[in-house]
């Protein structure tokens, strides 16, 4: 003899229909949250390639004062400029260079970023 039970078969339709609402809940704020952080590894993706154009611009111009510089130096060493001069324009030389390296720096700083955000993942597990 089967005995049914309609309160049973409800509950565990009832659970299924929960736990399918929950899954597609969960989903649906992983699949926001996958939107958000992709837009944000392009952004910062877009960041590194603008810094990249602005650094081998920077690096072209390094080359034009570095050349400068060194006329600089054989015009100092020949006694043609007096030694603040010099200086100023030496320091002006280190500064520039410095600016380089700064750039490279933050270049850096956005690949990280951009890899620990392609890296980060914080969606709830479906299981």
């Amino acid at each position: 003899m089967v005995n049914l039970n309609i309160s049973s078969i409800y509950s565990g339709i009832s659970a299924k229909r929960e736990k399918k609402a929950k899954l597609s809940s969960i989903q649906k704020i992983n699949e926001v949250q996958y939107n958000l952080d992709l837009a944000d590894i392009i952004s910062l993706y877009n960041s590194i390639k603008r810094k990249i154009d602005f650094y081998n611009s920077q690096v072209k111009i390094y080359g034009l004062e570095n050349k400068r510089f060194e006329i600089t130096k054989r015009t100092y060493s020949n006694k043609e400029i007096v030694p603040s001069e010099y200086l100023a324009k030496e320091i002006d030389h280190y500064n520039f260079l410095n600016s380089i390296t700064q750039l490279e720096l933050e270049i850096y700083e956005l690949r990280d970023a951009m890899l620990n955000k392609s890296k980060k993942a914080p969606y709830e597990r479906l299981f």
